[in-house]
């Protein structure tokens, strides 16, 4: 099937008048496939289960010159387009099997996205872009998320929040086991606290309220000023106090412990 007939059919797919012998989605990941058949069954079998589609495969399965020279990029890392190991996909990103121990993680490269440092995330081995830096693909140590249980969603939380960082897609999906350390295999999944409390989201900032207030509880010494759901625009401003915090085997960075007070609200 050629680019221009993927394309046609995929108009077909969102109209729900063509059913191609498509693999199911849920098949994906037992045999290796084209680039454009996983675009299609996420399209076509993804909408018969009430999945939204993203936006990554729909700018796949619409521009056949995209979906070639995204095939080239993942040739040059040693991957086969024609035979893609497929392992899963977020809001804008599809994950591929490289290697017994390393996937590619093609997604949109949003400029927008924060630059957080923190060695609960995990860090790319390799980074390419392409398209004018539009796309980015990378090579990732493959994490073990059959282990994530739904108790590691809070000690992940918790150890983020003595960094000042959120688990805001807080999923078991987003997180993974390397070796005997759990982190955040999706960075797009983690906010800074200043993000959080500049959002509208009074469920989340009451929620890291609670967490900070539990890590003040915690240090024997140290002085904890939560943020108000009426401070969510502050800014922070930095204690003294630098710790170093173990948590249940999860490493956490050296931070700088916060307290908060009132600033001039931004312009934007």
């Amino acid at each position: 099937m050629g680019p221009d007939q993927i394309f046609s059919d995929a108009i077909l797919f969102m109209k729900d008048e063509y059913k191609p012998d498509l693999p199911k989605v849920t098949d994906l990941r037992n045999f290796p496939h084209q680039l454009s058949t996983i675009c299609e069954s996420l399209i076509y079998d993804g909408k018969k289960r009430g999945w939204n589609t993203n936006d990554l495969v729909k700018e796949l399965i619409q521009n056949p010159a995209l979906l070639s020279e995204t095939e080239a990029v993942l040739s040059e890392l040693g991957v086969d387009d024609k035979s893609l190991n497929f392992l899963g996909k977020g809001d804008e990103a599809l994950v591929f099997k490289l290697t017994d121990n390393q996937v590619a993680r093609l997604s949109l490269n949003r400029k927008t996205q924060e630059n957080i440092s923190s060695d609960l995330l995990i860090e790319p081995t390799h980074t390419t872009t392409f398209c004018d830096g539009k796309y980015i693909v990378e090579v990732l140590t493959l994490a073990d998320t059959q282990r994530v249980t739904p108790e590691d969603i809070g000690k992940i939380k918790l150890a983020l929040a003595k960094e000042n960082l959120v688990f805001a897609d807080d999923k078991a999906d987003n997180l993974g086991y390397v070796g005997d350390r759990l982190l955040v295999i999706d960075r797009g999944a983690v906010w800074s606290e200043e993000r959080l409390l500049s959002s509208p989201h009074q469920a989340r900032i009451a929620e890291y309220t609670r967490l900070k207030e539990e890590v003040g509880r915690s240090l024997a010494g140290a002085t904890f000023s939560s943020p108000s759901q009426s401070g969510r625009r502050n800014y922070r401003a930095l204690n003294t106090a630098v710790l170093n915090y173990p948590t249940d085997g999860i490493p956490v960075r050296k931070m700088a412990f916060v307290r908060h007070r009132r600033q001039p609200t931004p312009a934007w």
